[in-house]
């Protein structure tokens, strides 16, 4: 493979600069139908091309991304920029909400433990509470006092992500936007960006439900990624639809294309991408030093 080199950028007002591209240590990637040695070839992968931001979570990949996570890193930790999430307990196969401060505690505790570090650069809060209320302000702002914490976010949605701006707290947050989900988060991401807010894009994207490659199923990990489109995001299947243009650009790849969309937004620091493919991950590296053909984003913005 010929050397890529990615770039980074600043996070938020914070004198931090991660990858433009992030690597999202969960998902298939985790489990154990998928080979510990291929899930580490991609964060070989990764490193040499310059992504040094690892997203993770306790209860991805059945409870298993973290600990895998963990062992792969372990030689490079000080190399990395590693972030992990609490408020989402996996208990008896079950994804159970807590922001209580007993179970924010234990499952940081156990985090570290797993990742086998003393410390994660970032933590966020996996959703939003309903009510953002003083014990799980006082968690985060103890874990960040006591250095257990580098940064405080949250992965949320938009409700979310204002709820965030408001409490003063966080230094980040991570939401979704691509070329389905875009138009409310374009103001959203402006105003985190005056407000010293790094903003971090999950499903970057969309799932790849503007192309009909989401269809053709030809390996486990296709199959498991397909059902968690269906089951999680059915509501924009039609939407996707409108984008299939983005297959009919001649030599360009959609993919490629939604990326760029996303990463022509200046105010992101980072797009996080998961996959279990280093033909799909390189594709990825590649497209992000590649920018956004006008032609497209004036196609793109022209569907309401």
């Amino acid at each position: 493979m010929n050397p890529i080199a990615i770039g980074r950028r600043q996070l938020g007002s914070r004198n931090i600069r991660i990858s433009e591209l992030g690597f999202g240590a969960g998902g298939f990637w985790g489990m154990d139908l998928f080979s510990e040695k291929l899930a580490r070839d991609l964060v070989d992968i990764a490193i040499d091309s310059g992504v040094n931001f690892f997203d993770t979570g306790p209860n991805y990949s059945g409870g298993n991304a973290e600990g895998r996570l963990g062992k792969i890193l372990a030689a490079r930790r000080p190399n990395v920029f590693v972030g992990t999430k609490c408020g989402t307990h996996l208990i008896g196969g079950r994804h159970v909400k807590d922001y209580s401060y007993p179970a924010l505690r234990r499952s940081l505790e156990e985090s570290l433990r797993r990742l086998h570090t003393t410390h994660v650069d970032l933590l966020q809060l996996h959703g939003m509470p309903k009510r953002l209320d003083d014990e799980t302000v006082q968690f985060l702002c103890d874990a960040k006092r006591r250095g257990d914490v580098g940064l405080l976010g949250v992965s949320t949605d938009i409700a979310g992500a204002e709820k965030a701006l408001a409490a003063e707290i966080f230094d980040c947050v991570m939401i979704e936007y691509n070329v389905i989900r875009r138009h409310a988060q374009q103001e959203l991401i402006e105003r985190c960006a005056r407000a010293g807010l790094g903003v971090m894009v999950k499903s970057p994207l969309a799932q790849t439900l503007y192309s009909d490659d989401i269809f053709k199923v030809s390996k486990v990990s296709d199959v498991w990624y397909l059902l968690r489109a269906i089951k999680n995001h059915r509501g924009k299947f039609f939407e996707g639809r409108k984008y299939r243009f983005l297959s009919r650009f001649d030599g360009m790849n959609c993919h490629d294309l939604a990326l760029q969309f996303v990463l022509g937004n200046h105010h992101v620091s980072c797009a996080i991408i998961g996959t279990t493919s280093q033909g799909h991950l390189i594709n990825n590296l590649k497209a992000s030093m590649r920018r956004l053909p006008e032609c497209v984003r004036q196609r793109i913005e022209q569907v309401s």
